[in-house]
């Protein structure tokens, strides 16, 4: 039987996903796309705090919405027009590149602003 909590949550998103598509119109599969790019990431980072995976889902997916179409024409620019994405591809891409982006900015960030942690040594 599964958890309540799990279940109820679970609806939640659905009835949430489902609305903000039907408000955004002809831009839903941008929305859904960069969801799914972040989502793609952040679910799977069991050692961040809640906290910390919310507000790096929500940019995450606010910058793959933001950057869909750029990041679509750099995917067809890298593969020489072998493939030509749509701007919901581009937003999963977007999506996933700026989390990949921020990671890489905290880490850094921790380590004082040093190019590797070895360096102190």
């Amino acid at each position: 039987m599964a958890e309540p909590v799990a279940s109820t949550s679970a609806w939640a998103l659905l009835v949430g996903m489902l609305g903000i598509t039907a408000v955004s119109g002809d831009q839903a599969g941008i929305v859904l796309g960069a969801w799914a790019g972040a989502m793609a990431f952040v679910t799977v980072r069991t050692e961040m705090s809640l906290r910390a995976r919310a507000w790096q889902g929500v940019l995450s997916w606010l910058l793959g919405m933001i950057g869909a179409s750029t990041a679509a024409r750099a995917v067809a620019k890298i593969t020489v027009g072998a493939i030509e994405p749509t701007e919901p591809v581009g937003a999963i891409v977007a999506a996933a590149l700026s989390l990949v982006l921020i990671r890489s900015a905290m880490k850094w960030a921790e380590r004082g602003g040093q190019k590797n942690a070895a360096a102190d040594h």
